[in-house]
């Protein structure tokens, strides 16, 4: 079927300008898979040959519950932005499966050594997760792509990484978090667990299957390895479709991540699903982004938008919700050649009415200019509204604004040190000034009218 307009359309926005959207998944270094940086033959005396068979039941038995997953996208801080946030060429922009690896590291390899490795040579290559007996790291955002295994496959799914051992015991434990990752990246986008296909259809792959169905690459992992702990491709799926349908809302809690690599945990702690819907407005060229979080209930907890402008994120708004569907509180920012020139933050109360705006201007090297602030007195128009100027981060000047009910000026006062000035309006024109001496202390001292006007 012919690509759609809009999907073409999103990936060549979502692509840097200064990248060919053709080879943005292929490597930029020497195209070196790091799988190969220490490549263990089985039969070498490195690596203890186990003939004894595996059995998933065994697995289950001995590794019991999957280990937590660790989120540590900063291990990864060394790759640029253009590379970091590469958009999946698929129409909803969100991965279509799985690609299962292994490190080829033998006996002696280790998760932080892989990751370390991979991120000072992530123009080689560089994938979302690794998993050992012990941890399950993930270092990229699956929302975003990475270069696991050729340009075939990267546009199109997350990529994990499983670390070698000659341990019987301990391969269990980890074939056991690689396939509880997989499941939980598979409930993450909405995805039902199925076997790669010569049609290329499928959830699951395997590094081995997508040089032999769709090619990009000519890796055979991680069949050997499997191969040499008497485990096999049929039964990690079947470990896979195993914790897909055993996952609980407990399990599935806080695996979700937002765009700045913070878990919504720190929002909320019963997060179950994310909603993602993306629209493309054509008069204007720009890409739209609309994440809603729910809990465990169903009820819209978190919602996001982004706008996307040239690959780069314009604007965010963010509206928290009370749980009885209440809004809390929204937060809007902006952004410009990714530099944030102000954020507002809007306040409801536990009925969603609107107590007050605060917005927050800031320079070019992020110091803070000027801030406002309105508040809203509760079921009336009335309101007050405050001037903040900086001047290098401090306090400047500060002017308040008050209106009546019908949200016509009243009086504004300028809050100063030594001198404040007030001024009264009437049907929005300036009547009287006064100008307020203080003492050192702070007390008010004598009130002087410099201007007056007739009429008043």
């Amino acid at each position: 079927m012919k690509k759609s307009f809009f999907s073409l359309i999103v990936f060549s926005i979502l692509t840097s300008i200064n990248i060919n959207a053709s080879n943005i998944y292929e490597p930029i270094g020497k195209n070196v898979d790091f799988e190969t940086h220490n490549k263990i033959k089985y039969g070498d005396p490195n690596f203890i040959k186990v003939k004894s068979t595996i059995t998933n039941d065994e697995i289950i038995e001995y590794a019991k519950a999957p280990s937590d997953i660790k989120y540590q996208y900063n291990r990864l801080a060394k790759i640029t932005n253009t590379y970091k946030y590469m958009r999946y060429n698929t129409s909803n922009l969100s991965p279509k499966g799985v690609v299962v690896h292994a490190t080829a590291g033998g006996a002696k390899d280790n998760i932080n050594n892989e990751i370390s490795y991979m991120s000072n040579n992530w123009k080689n290559a560089f994938v979302h997760n690794f998993s050992d007996d012990d941890e399950i790291i993930e270092v990229h955002n699956p929302q975003y792509a990475a270069w696991g295994a050729g340009t075939k496959a990267n546009p199109y799914y997350i990529h994990t990484e499983l670390v070698e051992t000659s341990n019987r015991n301990l391969f269990m434990k980890s074939i056991n978090n690689q396939a509880y990752y997989v499941a939980i990246k598979l409930h993450q986008f909405n995805l039902k667990p199925s076997r790669a296909t010569s049609k290329k259809t499928g959830t699951v792959w395997f590094h081995s299957e997508v040089t032999k169905y769709l090619g990009g690459t000519n890796h055979s992992d991680p069949t050997g390895y499997y191969s040499s702990h008497g485990y096999s491709l049929s039964k990690f799926y079947n470990l896979v479709v195993y914790h897909y349908n055993n996952i609980t809302n407990e399990w599935t809690t806080n695996t979700i991540n937002t765009d700045d690599s913070k878990t919504v945990e720190t929002y909320y702690q019963d997060i179950l699903r994310e909603k993602t819907i993306y629209s493309y407005d054509e008069s204007k060229n720009v890409i739209k982004k609309n994440v809603s979080y729910y809990s465990t209930k169903s009820k819209l907890l978190l919602n996001r938008i982004y706008q996307y402008i040239d690959n780069n994120i314009s604007n965010v708004n963010e509206v928290h919700y009370h749980e009885k569907g209440y809004r809390i509180s929204y937060v809007s920012k902006t952004y410009q050649n990714k530099i944030i020139t102000y954020k507002q933050t809007n306040e409801y109360d536990a009925k969603g009415k609107l107590k007050s705006v605060i917005r927050y201007y800031r320079s070019s090297n992020n110091k803070l200019t000027r801030k406002y602030r309105i508040n809203y007195k509760t079921n009336s128009h009335k309101k007050n509204y405050i001037n903040y100027l900086y001047t290098n981060g401090k306090v400047r000047l500060r002017y308040e604004y008050i209106y009546n009910n019908q949200s016509k000026l009243v009086s504004k006062k300028s809050l100063g040190n030594a001198y404040r000035y007030k001024t009264i309006y009437k049907n929005g024109v300036a009547k009287k000034t006064y100008r307020l001496k203080y003492k050192s202390n702070g007390k008010k001292g004598k009130s002087i009218v410099v201007r007056k006007r007739t009429g008043f």
